[in-house]
């Protein structure tokens, strides 16, 4: 037998063995199997490319939402280096419906506080936001165990051309100045703004696991007199009386 012959049995053998156990049906099914996967796989990553699509919009929009509410945080900041006068700011009543008003709830506590450090934060989610922190002088009504207390005050010194477009719309009231004082109850208009050293009367309540000045309380927070026990409301000072 010489090497042609050799090849050629070979040939044969390869081709028939093949015929064998690839048939046409095998062949058709291992196709479709293969387009199926393929599918899948398109489908997959289709899903991938539109999941990313949504997430990147989704932030997007946060970034804008966040961006146009509070563009005026830190604006404490601001007003501390422009060197405003406080007393100057025209206090505008920005109403959004008070809970409290028609509810019988008791103040967590009423307090003689003397002011260590005051954060404007200005518009935060819509809403105007200040942190005060304080070393407590008295407890008037109540029990708390500590020295000192951080509280949050429904009030920010804003730059008026700031203000978004929503907010504005519902301020009942011309806003012309170049800085506005904006509260949330119509209480804390004769409520003084919180200055740093000097002492107040806080009468606090517990929101979102978090102590809250009580804006519709009749002491809810006031400069104090501690030496002849008066408050100051508005231009004139009272004397303190708390009733149990």
């Amino acid at each position: 037998m010489n090497d042609n012959d050799f090849d050629k049995i070979l040939r044969e053998k390869a081709t028939n063995n093949f015929g064998k156990e690839y048939k046409k049906t095998s062949i058709d099914n291992v196709a479709f199997l293969a387009n199926q996967k393929k599918k899948k796989i398109l489908t997959c990553r289709i899903a991938v490319y539109s999941m990313c699509v949504l997430v990147c919009i989704g932030v997007f929009i946060y970034i804008f939402i966040l961006n146009k509410y509070n563009n005026l945080v830190n604006n404490n900041a601001n007003v501390q280096n422009e060197e405003i006068n406080i007393k100057q700011a025209k206090t505008i009543l920005y109403d959004v419906g008070n809970k409290y008003e028609n509810c019988d709830i008791e103040p967590e506590c009423i307090l003689i506080v003397k002011l260590e450090d005051v954060q404007d934060m200005g518009l935060v989610n819509g809403l105007p936001k200040t942190i005060i922190n304080a070393e407590i002088v008295e407890v008037l009504v109540g029990s708390i165990n500590q020295s000192h207390v951080e509280f949050r005050a429904d009030q920010s010194i804003v730059k008026a051309n700031e203000i978004p477009d929503e907010i504005r719309k519902k301020i009942k009231s011309d806003i012309d100045d170049e800085y506005v004082r904006i509260v949330l109850n119509k209480t804390m208009i004769n409520s003084p703004y919180p200055e740093k050293g000097k002492y107040y009367i806080a009468t606090l309540i517990i929101e979102k696991d978090e102590l809250k000045i009580m804006d519709n309380s009749p002491h809810p927070f006031y400069e104090a007199d501690i030496e002849n026990r008066k408050v100051k409301i508005g231009d004139e000072w009272v004397k303190i009386e708390i009733y149990n």
